[in-house]
């Protein structure tokens, strides 16, 4: 009978990232020792046989993912029948939900309760709420390195005919959720300034729109279509800009070789990785990320080039210009994927922390971020304190805007708005624009 367990929570899977990297980590954890096995539901002890299993066991892991409440329910009902085991909780994405909840469950996690993070950002500002209270850990997301692997091509040419790339292209290349927390918008005013020099620039958008909207703020699907195409009509874009639907991880691959920048504009609170970018590193395409959540690791170990963060009178932007001079400097370059974030090393993380060789935890200042989780501002700090470490602390000379812009973009800039409220005062027919179809 396994000692080690990964309790996996499959349900439907809503974000891609969970579709590419589950299959990958059950790999991982399967050549670990542990026994996969999935619940459906909260544990408890109508799972006959699989419950015996599970309170006999040494370690479990819990990936959250989607399923955090089932995940911590389990836990904290485990604890209550007497379970001593050592636990790994993985911390992934939409932080918000899960701070508030662990904070509610203290009492049932102990010092034997390891959590990991896919990223150190994340990681500092969970130990900026919980100080010291409990073991951390990082290790990044894998990826499907049968699929995502730049050796499998060796013609960029003819993939780039398939794509109907021409050979003066200069591809930028997106992909992800067309939403208000991937900065759709500011990779236009990128896309603008780097064609201000050179129009053979285009920009390459493969991800389908995010209609699930963001959590506990309107659904704010309509607007923010009409948002991109007003100003890929005001910037004369229409012909530069191509909108892809999400793709298959093989053809995705195919497209990240065929490109020449790869960026990533996120000011999202959850960033806590970026798979997209791994993928793309991994492909050896010259990549751009904002200094900001899961980005920051991938900047500091050399991975990808920085595009700085600030804070602003009208809340957080990206430094456009060092963006458009990073975009000209990296056309020419092909990073190689650091060992840190090789499965290789992504394996060995997880099978010290199956066998129990668990990391020392550092001595760890808590930051000046942290923030009262019972507060009622709770959301709206978490969405500031997120990055906060990441956020340079001086403002740049100026900011990249087009004059044109400054007015009318005052209520569509603020990636961080809790209420992205498009103004009634919006008519087709006066800008001129054409809106798209959303039926």
């Amino acid at each position: 009978m396994s000692s080690k367990i990964v309790l996996n929570y499959p349900g439907p899977f809503t974000w891609s990232s969970h579709k590419d990297t589950i299959p990958v980590l059950k790999e991982i954890w399967t050549e670990c020792g542990a026994e996969i096995i999935d619940v459906w539901h909260p544990i408890n002890t109508n799972l006959s046989f699989d419950f015996k299993k599970i309170i006999s066991s040494d370690v479990l892991v819990f990936p959250l993912g989607q399923q955090q409440n089932n995940a911590m329910a389990s836990l904290c009902y485990l604890r209550k029948f007497g379970w001593k085991g050592h636990s790994l909780i993985m911390i992934a994405g939409e932080g918000i939900l899960k701070y508030r909840q662990l904070s509610s469950n203290l009492n049932y996690l102990s010092d034997k309760d390891t959590f990991i993070f896919n990223s150190s950002r994340e990681k500092e500002v969970f130990r900026s709420h919980f100080s010291d209270q409990f073991k951390t850990c990082v290790i990044p997301l894998p990826i499907n390195e049968k699929v995502f692997n730049c050796d499998l091509y060796d013609d960029r040419n003819s993939i780039r005919e398939d794509f109907k790339i021409l050979t003066s292209d200069k591809v930028i290349l997106y992909a992800g959720r067309v939403s208000t927390q991937k900065n759709i918008v500011s990779l236009l005013t990128i896309l603008n300034m780097l064609r201000e020099t050179d129009n053979n620039w285009k920009l390459i958008i493969a991800g389908s729109y995010d209609d699930l909207g963001v959590p506990y703020m309107e659904n704010s699907k309509a607007p923010y279509l009409y948002e991109i195409n007003y100003w890929m009509n005001h910037l004369k874009l229409k012909d530069s800009v191509r909108f892809l639907d999400s793709l298959e991880p093989s053809e995705l691959s195919r497209l990240m070789f065929a490109s020449d920048v790869y960026l990533s504009a996120t000011l999202h609170c959850s960033e806590d990785f970026g798979l997209s970018v791994s993928q793309a590193v991994s492909m050896k395409v010259p990549c751009l990320t904002t200094y900001w959540g899961g980005g920051v690791d991938f900047i500091d170990k050399g991975q990808v080039g920085k595009i700085p963060v600030f804070y602003t009178e009208n809340g957080l932007k990206i430094d456009y210009r060092s963006a458009y001079k990073s975009a000209l400097q990296a056309i020419n370059t092909r990073p190689v994927l650091e060992n840190y974030f090789s499965n290789k090393s992504i394996k060995g993380k997880w099978r010290n922390l199956i066998e129990g060789n668990f990391e020392p935890t550092l001595n760890f200042k808590p930051s000046q971020s942290s923030i009262d989780l019972s507060g009622k501002d709770f959301f709206k700090c978490f969405s500031l304190s997120y990055g906060a470490l990441a956020v340079e602390s001086t403002k740049p000379d100026r900011f990249y805007l087009n004059p044109h812009w400054v007015e009318s973009s005052k209520h569509l800039f603020d990636p961080l708005a809790f209420k992205r409220s498009f103004p009634d005062q919006f008519d087709s027919k006066k800008m001129g624009i054409e809106l798209p179809d959303l039926s």
